[in-house]
């Protein structure tokens, strides 16, 4: 009898293949934007120029930084401002409560319905409040008599468009993502009677 009938060639066990890279993207951009929405509230950011003359060839020109909580008047010193800080400070921990339960759909391997809500309203509330300290930061632009005035976006600000544009990325993949029907009742203990 030839043997080699008789025993099967081993398998070759297939490797498990590795978790598609598509699953982390949303934890990174999470990170990135939560990261860049608490760093910016201590950046400055904007930079306005305040030009004003009297007419015969005379110029004052008064610079300031704002960042989320200071004003700052070039080497004169500063004054407190709006507290935009604060709004960031909330924006951020909102992105961070969205980057825990996006962790945990990545090492549950299942889609979340919270997960999804949570990240669209994290990244909603950082647009408003964006936009809210771009109209606070921006002064109205003046170039009537003899005053202009002229603002321009610094690092925090634009931090806090990269953090936009992250979150937005990341709320995008995650409503991508093919939902999975049993992850409703993960989290629902299971009767006695039915486990066995």
């Amino acid at each position: 009898m030839d043997e080699s009938s008789q025993d099967p060639a081993p398998s070759v066990a297939e490797p498990t293949p590795p978790r598609r890279v598509r699953e982390f993207v949303p934890v990174l951009l999470v990170t990135l934007a939560s990261v860049a929405t608490l760093a910016s509230g201590f950046l400055p950011l904007f930079r306005t120029e305040q030009t004003s003359g009297d007419g015969h060839g005379n110029q004052d020109v008064l610079r300031y930084t704002q960042d989320g909580w200071t004003t700052v008047f070039g080497d004169v010193g500063s004054q407190p401002s709006e507290p935009l800080g604060v709004a960031l400070l909330a924006a951020a921990a909102a992105l961070l409560a969205t980057l825990v339960l996006v962790i945990r759909q990545v090492v549950l391997g299942r889609v979340s319905a919270v997960a999804r809500g949570l990240t669209l309203g994290a990244t909603t509330f950082l647009a408003g409040v964006v936009l809210t300290t771009v109209m606070a930061c921006i002064p109205v632009p003046v170039e009537r008599h003899l005053i202009r005035l002229e603002a321009s976006p610094a690092a925090g600000m634009w931090l806090l468009f990269i953090a936009v544009a992250a979150a937005a990325a990341a709320t995008v993949l995650g409503h991508l993502a093919s939902p999975d029907p049993g992850a409703a009742h993960a989290d629902t203990p299971v009767p006695a009677e039915e486990r066995g």
